[in-house]
């Protein structure tokens, strides 16, 4: 990792004009559109901005937030501090062989557009991940992932600012201490650190390609091993059917699916990624049409015991693997469950989509906070769990 260490420290940036804002409103960076203020407001295009800005700013005793494209965060009151937001945006590869390209890109650009520019170059790992919102300096931060990918699959490493030191650091993938939803990040001990850059690993070579290529043995055997496993999914994907009368459709799992299209390599990556995007646009609402931050809590995990227990006396609970003794409890099915607060009108969960709280009328941070407070409660009384919100509150 020295040569990254060394490109890091070694980088020479053009400092251009800084932006440095007082009573600046929050509103367009929050996908809740809540109105809130920040003391001040910095934001910066390159990394010798952010610098000159740290070296000149007298007053280093004041608070300070760092705020990407705000749709993780829920601000319930004016912030009375600083508010850092990055606006690096440029891509450069820094390795690259036959079979797989690593590219440092700019925290702040959006995370979807960068998914983009790899489907469009026929790079693979992050196509899963399509339209989640955000920029792509919380990726890290949030461990980000959807249908059965995390993007910590995918980082190498990431370029931050440290405040405590004002200093460049380089943190590898096993120093991000990644986990479900959660990195080193969010710890008390880092969150002086400001990510500037994101290295990210990418195939070039297709998934059932690279598939194939890992069996063991000579081609024959490869392929009879790869074409077994083809009707091994297919049977799963079959077992996952459902039916739904009311609404006239076909379910399937889809983490099978994919699984199964990518071994044939009937799917190509555009597909995919249309795929996901059609998915989540008939499940989560755009915070253009109404304000939200998707997914508000995180899927509870317990150990069996429990799980086996919460199955025993509720016969639809819908429980995912996680590990050898623990398993992923659905947050949205037990939220389904609850009696939901009453008294919100402007706040309320989405109607396709038990895990999204929408902001149907401007309601206030604070209302929105205390409505998601209730549920957690009520999750507590009926099935003694303890849901935790994925959003950051302020």
């Amino acid at each position: 990792m020295a040569n990254y260490r060394e490109r890091l420290i070694k980088s020479n940036y053009k400092i251009k004009g800084m932006d440095l804002f007082e009573n600046y409103s929050l509103k367009k960076y929050n996908t809740f559109g809540i109105d809130v203020k920040a003391s001040e407001f910095f934001s910066f295009v390159n990394i010798g901005e952010l610098e000159e800005f740290v070296e000149k700013r007298s007053d280093s005793s004041k608070p300070f937030f760092i705020l990407g494209g705000g749709s993780n965060v829920l601000f319930t009151q004016d912030f009375k501090g600083l508010v850092l937001h990055s606006k690096i945006e440029n891509i450069e590869v820094i390795e690259e062989n036959d079979r797989t390209v690593t590219l440092r890109v700019g925290s702040g650009l959006e995370w979807d557009k960068f998914v983009a520019y790899c489907v469009e170059r026929s790079l693979y790992g992050i196509e899963n991940l399509s339209l989640i919102p955000g920029n792509v300096g919380a990726a890290p931060v949030q461990n980000i992932g959807a249908y059965g990918t995390e993007v910590e699959e995918v980082i190498v490493g990431v370029c931050a600012f440290d405040f405590g030191k004002s200093e460049r650091v380089y943190l590898t993938n096993d120093e991000c201490c990644f986990r479900y939803r959660d990195s080193i990040f969010k710890r008390k001990t880092h969150e002086h650190m400001l990510i500037t850059y994101v290295d990210f690993k990418l195939n070039k070579i297709p998934p059932h390609r690279r598939k194939l290529m890992g069996y063991r043995g000579n081609i024959l055997k490869k392929r009879l091993k790869h074409y077994t496993n083809i009707v091994l999914d297919l049977i799963g994907a079959l077992r996952t059917l459902k039916f739904n009368r009311k609404k006239k459709s076909i379910g399937i799992d889809y983490r099978i699916l994919r699984n199964l299209m990518e071994n044939l390599g009937f799917i190509s990556l555009k597909k995919v990624r249309q795929t996901i995007i059609n998915k989540r646009n008939s499940k989560i609402p755009s915070p253009k049409q109404i304000g939200n931050v998707g997914s508000f809590f995180k899927n509870p995990i317990v150990c069996m015991e429990k799980a086996n227990k919460i199955k025993r006396e509720f016969a639809g609970a819908v429980i995912y693997p996680y590990d050898t003794k623990n398993v992923k409890i659905s947050a949205g099915w037990l939220i389904k469950n609850i009696e939901l607060p009453k008294g919100y009108h402007k706040v309320g969960l989405y109607k396709d989509q038990t895990l999204i709280i929408v902001n149907k009328a401007n309601a206030s941070g604070r209302e929105i906070f205390d409505y998601s407070q209730k549920i957690l409660e009520k999750v507590q009384e009926k099935f003694q769990i303890s849901l935790e919100r994925e959003v950051v509150v302020i």
